[in-house]
Protein backbone atom coordinates (compact mmCIF):
# COMPACT_ATOMS: atom_id res chain seq x y z
CA UNK A 1 0.00 0.00 0.00
CA UNK A 2 2.52 2.48 0.72
CA UNK A 3 3.89 1.93 -2.57
CA UNK A 4 0.95 2.44 -4.49
CA UNK A 5 0.85 5.58 -2.15
CA UNK A 6 4.03 6.71 -3.51
CA UNK A 7 3.08 6.49 -7.07
CA UNK A 8 -0.54 7.40 -6.57
CA UNK A 9 0.81 11.31 -5.13
CA UNK A 10 3.80 10.98 -7.89
CA UNK A 11 1.11 10.98 -10.95
CA UNK A 12 -1.14 13.60 -8.82
CA UNK A 13 1.61 15.75 -8.36
CA UNK A 14 2.52 15.46 -11.92
CA UNK A 15 -0.74 15.84 -13.37
CA UNK A 16 -1.81 19.06 -11.42
CA UNK A 17 0.99 21.05 -13.15
CA UNK A 18 -0.92 20.09 -16.36
CA UNK A 19 -4.15 21.98 -15.29
CA UNK A 20 -3.96 25.75 -15.99
CA UNK A 21 -7.70 26.70 -16.53
CA UNK A 22 -10.75 26.35 -14.01
CA UNK A 23 -13.95 23.74 -14.66
CA UNK A 24 -15.73 27.23 -16.00
CA UNK A 25 -13.16 28.21 -18.14
CA UNK A 26 -12.88 24.43 -19.85
CA UNK A 27 -16.55 24.84 -20.43
CA UNK A 28 -16.14 27.69 -22.46
CA UNK A 29 -13.89 26.49 -24.74
CA UNK A 30 -15.33 24.63 -27.85
CA UNK A 31 -13.92 22.66 -30.20
CA UNK A 32 -12.28 25.31 -32.53
CA UNK A 33 -10.28 26.65 -29.84
CA UNK A 34 -11.87 29.74 -28.60
CA UNK A 35 -12.25 31.16 -25.46
CA UNK A 36 -15.54 32.84 -24.59
CA UNK A 37 -17.47 34.54 -21.95
CA UNK A 38 -19.67 32.92 -19.85
CA UNK A 39 -22.35 34.94 -20.76
CA UNK A 40 -21.52 33.84 -24.28
CA UNK A 41 -22.01 29.88 -23.49
CA UNK A 42 -25.29 28.68 -25.08
CA UNK A 43 -27.44 26.74 -22.81
CA UNK A 44 -26.45 23.37 -23.96
CA UNK A 45 -23.17 24.19 -22.87
CA UNK A 46 -24.39 25.07 -19.66
CA UNK A 47 -25.70 21.61 -19.29
CA UNK A 48 -22.03 20.48 -20.19
CA UNK A 49 -19.84 20.06 -16.91
CA UNK A 50 -18.24 17.43 -14.64
CA UNK A 51 -19.67 16.03 -11.17
CA UNK A 52 -17.03 14.87 -8.63
CA UNK A 53 -18.15 11.60 -7.87
CA UNK A 54 -14.95 11.29 -5.37
CA UNK A 55 -14.69 7.78 -3.76
CA UNK A 56 -17.20 6.42 -6.52
CA UNK A 57 -15.73 2.89 -7.73
CA UNK A 58 -16.51 2.50 -11.34
CA UNK A 59 -18.40 0.05 -13.34
CA UNK A 60 -16.41 -3.05 -13.86
CA UNK A 61 -18.46 -4.75 -15.92
CA UNK A 62 -19.12 -2.54 -18.96
CA UNK A 63 -17.80 -3.87 -22.37
CA UNK A 64 -15.96 -1.88 -24.97
CA UNK A 65 -13.70 -2.73 -27.86
CA UNK A 66 -10.05 -1.72 -28.10
CA UNK A 67 -7.94 -0.11 -30.88
CA UNK A 68 -7.14 -3.68 -31.95
CA UNK A 69 -10.95 -4.87 -32.21
CA UNK A 70 -10.95 -6.75 -29.30
CA UNK A 71 -14.54 -6.99 -26.74
CA UNK A 72 -13.41 -6.20 -23.41
CA UNK A 73 -14.61 -5.32 -19.80
CA UNK A 74 -13.56 -1.98 -17.96
CA UNK A 75 -12.70 -4.77 -15.30
CA UNK A 76 -9.74 -6.14 -17.22
CA UNK A 77 -7.31 -3.27 -16.60
CA UNK A 78 -8.20 -3.67 -12.98
CA UNK A 79 -7.05 -7.04 -12.38
CA UNK A 80 -3.30 -6.07 -11.44
CA UNK A 81 -4.52 -3.97 -8.16
CA UNK A 82 -1.19 -1.97 -8.20
CA UNK A 83 -1.35 1.29 -10.45
CA UNK A 84 -2.77 4.03 -10.31
CA UNK A 85 -5.50 4.65 -14.03
CA UNK A 86 -5.43 8.18 -15.32
CA UNK A 87 -8.99 8.08 -17.66
CA UNK A 88 -9.43 10.37 -20.17
CA UNK A 89 -12.90 11.02 -21.98
CA UNK A 90 -12.10 12.19 -25.39
CA UNK A 91 -13.34 11.78 -29.12
CA UNK A 92 -10.81 10.76 -31.88
CA UNK A 93 -12.01 12.81 -34.52
CA UNK A 94 -12.28 16.01 -31.81
CA UNK A 95 -11.09 18.87 -34.03
CA UNK A 96 -9.18 20.47 -31.71
CA UNK A 97 -9.37 20.30 -27.05
CA UNK A 98 -9.67 16.44 -27.02
CA UNK A 99 -5.53 16.42 -28.92
CA UNK A 100 -4.87 19.21 -26.81
CA UNK A 101 -5.64 17.45 -23.52
CA UNK A 102 -4.11 14.09 -24.70
CA UNK A 103 -0.80 16.02 -25.91
CA UNK A 104 -0.72 17.95 -22.59
CA UNK A 105 -1.16 15.13 -20.49
CA UNK A 106 1.59 12.94 -22.69
CA UNK A 107 4.00 16.46 -22.08
CA UNK A 108 3.76 16.61 -18.38
CA UNK A 109 4.58 12.66 -18.06
CA UNK A 110 7.35 13.07 -20.44
CA UNK A 111 8.90 15.35 -18.33
CA UNK A 112 8.17 13.34 -15.25
CA UNK A 113 10.22 10.89 -13.87
CA UNK A 114 7.17 8.51 -13.83
CA UNK A 115 6.60 5.67 -16.39
CA UNK A 116 3.98 3.83 -18.07
CA UNK A 117 3.32 0.34 -17.25
CA UNK A 118 5.34 0.68 -13.57
CA UNK A 119 4.01 4.07 -11.61
CA UNK A 120 1.02 4.41 -14.07
CA UNK A 121 -1.69 3.54 -16.51
CA UNK A 122 -4.16 5.07 -19.04
CA UNK A 123 -6.99 4.52 -20.32
CA UNK A 124 -8.86 6.85 -22.82
CA UNK A 125 -12.22 5.92 -24.50
CA UNK A 126 -14.01 7.94 -27.05
CA UNK A 127 -17.65 9.60 -25.92
CA UNK A 128 -18.92 9.19 -29.32
CA UNK A 129 -20.40 5.50 -29.97
CA UNK A 130 -20.00 6.40 -33.83
CA UNK A 131 -16.09 6.35 -33.81
CA UNK A 132 -14.38 2.17 -34.64
CA UNK A 133 -11.71 0.61 -33.52
CA UNK A 134 -9.66 2.16 -36.81
CA UNK A 135 -10.47 5.40 -35.12
CA UNK A 136 -8.91 4.29 -31.93
CA UNK A 137 -5.90 2.81 -33.31
CA UNK A 138 -5.23 5.71 -35.17
CA UNK A 139 -5.18 8.36 -32.36
CA UNK A 140 -3.60 5.83 -29.85
CA UNK A 141 -0.46 5.11 -32.75
CA UNK A 142 0.13 8.64 -32.28
CA UNK A 143 0.26 9.49 -28.81
CA UNK A 144 1.94 6.67 -27.57
CA UNK A 145 4.75 7.24 -29.99
CA UNK A 146 4.50 10.85 -28.66
CA UNK A 147 4.70 9.59 -25.35
CA UNK A 148 8.00 7.48 -26.76
CA UNK A 149 6.70 3.96 -26.64
CA UNK A 150 6.35 0.68 -28.99
CA UNK A 151 2.65 0.45 -30.05
CA UNK A 152 3.45 -2.91 -28.46
CA UNK A 153 2.55 -1.62 -24.92
CA UNK A 154 -0.53 -2.49 -23.40
CA UNK A 155 -1.08 -0.27 -20.52
CA UNK A 156 -2.96 2.91 -22.79
CA UNK A 157 -5.83 1.16 -24.62
CA UNK A 158 -7.68 3.13 -26.55
CA UNK A 159 -11.58 2.34 -26.61
CA UNK A 160 -15.13 3.00 -28.09
CA UNK A 161 -18.09 1.93 -27.25
CA UNK A 162 -21.77 1.51 -27.68
CA UNK A 163 -24.07 4.95 -26.49
CA UNK A 164 -25.29 2.81 -23.50
CA UNK A 165 -21.83 1.82 -22.17
CA UNK A 166 -19.68 5.12 -23.12
CA UNK A 167 -23.09 7.29 -21.23
CA UNK A 168 -22.62 4.61 -18.15
CA UNK A 169 -18.82 5.18 -17.60
CA UNK A 170 -19.60 8.72 -18.45
CA UNK A 171 -22.16 9.15 -15.64
CA UNK A 172 -19.99 7.40 -13.43
CA UNK A 173 -16.84 9.97 -13.69
CA UNK A 174 -19.11 12.48 -13.74
CA UNK A 175 -18.13 13.84 -17.15
CA UNK A 176 -21.20 15.03 -18.89
CA UNK A 177 -20.95 15.97 -22.30
CA UNK A 178 -23.82 17.21 -25.21
CA UNK A 179 -23.80 16.24 -28.97
CA UNK A 180 -24.41 19.56 -30.90
CA UNK A 181 -26.23 18.51 -33.89
CA UNK A 182 -25.74 22.32 -35.76
CA UNK A 183 -21.96 22.06 -35.58
CA UNK A 184 -21.98 18.28 -35.84
CA UNK A 185 -19.10 18.22 -32.87
CA UNK A 186 -19.48 17.50 -28.87
CA UNK A 187 -19.77 20.01 -26.17
CA UNK A 188 -17.82 18.71 -23.15
CA UNK A 189 -15.08 20.14 -20.19
CA UNK A 190 -11.20 19.63 -20.62
CA UNK A 191 -11.18 17.18 -18.12
CA UNK A 192 -9.31 14.03 -16.95
CA UNK A 193 -9.99 11.53 -13.57
CA UNK A 194 -7.34 9.87 -11.42
CA UNK A 195 -8.53 6.47 -10.36
CA UNK A 196 -7.05 4.19 -7.86
CA UNK A 197 -5.70 0.52 -8.89
CA UNK A 198 -8.90 -1.12 -7.71
CA UNK A 199 -11.08 1.39 -9.71
CA UNK A 200 -12.23 4.30 -7.25
CA UNK A 201 -12.40 7.88 -8.43
CA UNK A 202 -9.68 9.83 -6.39
CA UNK A 203 -8.84 12.68 -8.36
CA UNK A 204 -9.85 15.32 -10.93
CA UNK A 205 -7.92 17.67 -13.16
CA UNK A 206 -9.11 20.59 -15.20
CA UNK A 207 -7.29 22.19 -17.81
CA UNK A 208 -5.64 22.41 -20.90
CA UNK A 209 -2.19 23.80 -21.98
Amino acid sequence: MKNFSSAAVRLTMALMALSSITLAQSRAYNDKGDSRAEGAISPMEKEVTVIENLGQKLPMDLTFTDQNGKQVTLGEYFKDNKRPKVITPVYYSCPTLCSTVLQGIVGTLKASNLRLGDDYDIITYSIDPKETPSDAYEKRLKMIHELGYNSSISEWPFLVGSEVNTRVLSESLGFRYKYDADIKQYAHAAAFMVVTPDGVISRYIYGVR
